[in-house]
């Protein structure tokens, strides 16, 4: 029988199966490796459902391939490192319990460990350890905008660009939403100055540090685009991280402080009890 037929043959099956699958007692088999067996039964659950025979076909046929070439390497592998094989099974053990004690120890932090930390114990992390903190690239305060050129209503639109008032910012932004292909209008989040240097023509020789220092505003043109840039406020590289630019950072690290500690808290309760009522024993 060809094997298209055949896999025909086997989701009608399974939609039998599907549907009886309480009274239904017998396997089907549908392919063989030696000793071992792939049932029809056994492909349920694999295949996804709400699609056509044809993709059906399909993926039964890649079901079946890949259990077949899943027993010929597992019998091969056996074959050639058997003197290997206490060690294999030694760790496969040692992964299981790792693997165990992981999910457990996952669901206790989880269910038990404080994840609330306040703005003044953030605070206080990032006094205590600024040097941690240096910056590793250059950031800016930035309002960016880049229109389509010619840009007709530059004359109009720069004053309102160049001032810092929170209308102005208002303006700029309900602006840019309008007509700007691309914009970033913001006084207050920071931003690495290289995220916004891939949207602007600027010479690959120039110095970084040297241009946020002497430029406030400046207007970029080529043949497509007007780009215009003004820095709000900037920090250069190897100076101190403005704490709401790692505040998130801080707060996964006293997260992951505090689960750490109570990991080894509930280790050491455990060990405490089990040697209290004589489980285990040091000898």
């Amino acid at each position: 029988m060809r094997l298209g037929k055949w896999i025909l043959i086997c989701l009608i099956g399974l939609s039998v199966v599907s549907c009886n699958s309480g009274t239904s007692t017998n396997k089907t088999k549908i392919a063989k490796y030696k000793d071992h067996s792939l049932f029809l039964e056994d492909l349920q659950s694999q295949l996804r459902p709400y699609i056509g025979k044809e993709d059906s076909a399909q993926q039964v046929r890649a079901l079946i391939n890949s259990w077949l070439r899943q027993q010929v390497l597992l019998d091969n592998a056996q074959y050639v490192i058997a003197d290997s094989s206490a060690q294999i099974e030694e760790l496969i053990e040692d992964y299981k319990n790792s693997l165990l004690i992981y999910h457990y120890e996952n669901e206790l932090s989880q269910n038990e460990m404080d994840t609330v930390v306040s703005d003044s114990v953030l605070l206080e992390y990032y006094n205590a350890n600024k040097k941690n903190f240096e910056l590793k690239r250059n950031i800016v305060k930035i309002w960016y905008a880049k229109f389509a050129n010619p840009f007709d209503k530059e004359k109009s639109f720069l004053p309102y660009f160049k001032n810092n008032s929170t209308e102005s910012e208002m303006y700029v932004t309900e602006f840019c939403e309008q007509y700007a292909v691309n914009y970033f209008v913001s006084s207050k989040n920071w931003l690495y100055f290289d995220e916004i240097r891939k949207e602007i023509p600027l010479d690959p020789s120039y110095d970084q540090s040297a241009f946020i220092r002497n430029n406030k505003f400046r207007q970029f043109e080529d043949q497509e685009y007007v780009y215009l840039l003004k820095i709000i406020d900037y920090k250069v590289k190897q100076s101190l991280s403005p704490f709401e630019l790692v505040k998130n950072e801080i707060k996964q690290m006293i997260l992951n402080k505090r689960r750490v500690d109570l990991l080894n808290m509930n280790q050491r309760k455990l060990v405490k009890k089990a040697l209290e009522k004589g489980d285990a024993k040091i000898l």
